[in-house]
């Protein structure tokens, strides 16, 4: 006998009135491309933040040579 997964679905609400959802596969994908997207983002982000701050630190020290050298 064929059951389809809706009908185990169906099924199961009948015998425990608790729903089962059935998530497409193609959603559940476009989640995990998203989920990528986002983590390289981030990275990339955070790396940019990293050369910010090393370049104002950097301003910093010259700043502080020019003031020692005047």
């Amino acid at each position: 006998m064929h059951h389809s997964a809706l009908d185990y679905a169906e099924e199961y609400y009948e015998t425990e009135s608790r729903r089962v959802y059935i998530t497409p596969t193609s959603f559940l994908e476009l989640i995990k491309t998203f989920s990528g997207l986002l983590d390289k983002r981030r990275t990339a982000l955070l790396a940019q933040r990293k050369r910010y701050i090393r370049g104002l630190e950097k301003l910093a020290e010259t700043e502080e040579s020019v003031v020692a050298l005047q």
